[in-house]
């Protein structure tokens, strides 16, 4: 159906959690459940040749307002097993995600499914929109016109409804990551300090590099 009205793009968003049978039930107390909770486990093989169980349990949650945008919580079930150092390390240099961007032409209309979702209440809201800091990054929704201010991205509003458009990773050194982008033919482009990767066949969503703080 997402693909109907828009051709590509970000479908789901994954959000990290400790119980994911708590998310649904909660999620059933306030009408946001989307199914059962889903569960599965495999087998992995490790670098040295070992081997181990890794699973996850996932809790779906939407708001019929907004069909384009699935959420789900995920409880990994072996998340020591599966986040190894050298699981993590990737060759452009990202170190984690800062922030993922939603529009919306009214954002405070979601306050509460926000709240909801990342169970935080301190929500922080602006004349551009409103934004709920999860503790490992931010999951903001903004208006298409602070979205293109803050980003130089052009609209694709059609209508209501939450629209999952871009997110932003944070790396160690700006310059290397360009070197890297460079190497490999991706195109970007500079943004103040940031360097954004625009949506592209494939993609369906602007990708934003920041350096991280020291």
């Amino acid at each position: 159906a997402y693909r109907f009205r828009h051709d590509e793009g970000i479908v789901m968003l994954a959000l990290k959690t400790a119980d994911a049978h708590a998310d649904h039930k909660a999620f059933c107390d306030l009408g946001y459940a989307a199914g059962e909770p889903f569960g599965f486990e495999r087998a992995a093989t490790a670098a040295d040749g070992s081997e181990s169980r890794i699973g996850v349990r996932i809790a779906f949650a939407e708001d019929h307002r907004s069909p384009d945008c699935l959420f789900f919580t995920c409880e990994h079930l072996s998340a020591d097993t599966l986040w190894t150092p050298d699981n993590v390390v990737h060759a452009n240099g990202v170190i984690g995600i800062t922030a993922v961007y939603m529009s919306e032409p009214n954002p405070a209309d979601f306050q509460y499914y926000l709240e909801t979702l990342t169970g935080q209440r301190d929500i922080r809201a602006s004349s551009a929109g409103i934004e709920a800091d999860t503790g490992h990054g931010l999951v903001a929704i903004l208006t298409p016109y602070a979205l293109n201010a803050l980003f130089d991205v052009p609209s694709a509003h059609h209508g209501r409804g939450l629209q999952l458009r871009g997110f932003s990773l944070a790396v160690r050194d700006i310059e290397a990551l360009a070197g890297y982008l460079d190497g490999q033919e991706v195109d970007y482009r500079r943004h103040g300090q940031r360097i954004i990767v625009d949506p592209a066949v494939g993609q369906g969503a602007f990708i934003c590099f920041e350096e991280a703080a020291s």
